[in-house]
């Protein structure tokens, strides 16, 4: 079993395969000294607990839309009630659409049936 970094991995190769506009964002639990120094910085300048990992810009040919996934591991993950709401409050936007993704593969099949 991939660790979700692992899955957010092979989510990330196969997006630049793709050659689709995409960021991953950086908003995971830090854990330690430095860890905890650096996420009390983050969240100063605005970083969100919950915010989905990933945003992906479809290509306008097909209409323009934005796809936020919150990615797991296939096994063992949860999602938190931050997760679920910035879930709810994007999906209620125009031309964007939400998902929770168990691994790397559900998040491509995710993608692929929107292009």
């Amino acid at each position: 079993m991939l660790t979700e970094d692992q899955e957010a991995a092979k989510f990330h190769q196969w997006l630049v395969r793709k050659g689709l506009r995409y960021t991953h964002v950086a908003n995971e639990s830090r854990s330690g000294r430095y860890g905890m120094i650096r996420g009390a910085k983050l969240k100063g300048m605005g970083q969100s607990a919950g915010f989905p990992d990933f945003l992906v810009i479809l290509p306008s040919e097909i209409g323009s839309r934005l796809l936020f996934i919150e990615l797991k591991r296939t096994r063992g993950s949860h999602t938190s009630k931050e997760q679920k709401n910035w879930l709810n409050d994007l999906d209620a936007c125009a031309g964007v659409e939400t998902a929770i993704c168990k691994g790397a593969d559900a998040a491509i099949k995710f993608v692929e049936h929107r292009l």
